[in-house]
């Protein structure tokens, strides 16, 4: 009975063992994904009319989508950048055709100021922080 307990013991050591490897691992991928997104990201802008922008991150949806807001260093100007990694089953297609299929109707969806659909990446007008709620009338 008393080996038993400590083959317990070893087996419960072992698996914490190995979760915390997983982790660590797991964090590892995660900060190197990161990394390529991030450098995918800076190119991006360097081939835009944004190139010297300030960038910050904002609020999400819930979706694998990451928004930053980008604000020139020479005027006031802002615009968004849409990151919708492939690899995480994002698509910015659907976002470029309902936005052409919007503007051919008379409406006015958020100008698209460049994209690269292969990498995720669209370069958006910056509509704001407010909620349409709270701006429509009662």
């Amino acid at each position: 009975m008393h080996l038993q307990s400590e083959l317990t013991i070893l087996a419960v050591m072992f698996e914490n063992y190995h979760s915390k490897v997983q982790m660590r691992t797991g964090l590892h991928l995660l900060r190197k994904f990161s990394k390529m997104r991030s450098k995918l990201a800076s190119e991006f802008i360097a081939k835009t009319q944004w190139s010297d922008a300030e960038m910050a991150i904002i609020a999400g949806d819930a979706s694998n989508r990451k928004y930053y807001r980008l604000k020139k260093t020479s005027s006031a100007d802002t615009a968004i950048l849409m990151d919708a990694p492939p690899d995480k089953g994002e698509n910015v297609v659907p976002f470029v055709l309902i936005a052409q299929h919007l503007e051919s109707i008379g409406l006015n969806p958020p100008s698209i100021y460049a994209k690269d659909e292969a990498n995720g990446f669209l370069l958006l007008e910056d509509l704001g922080d407010d909620l349409l709620a709270k701006l429509a009338p009662n």
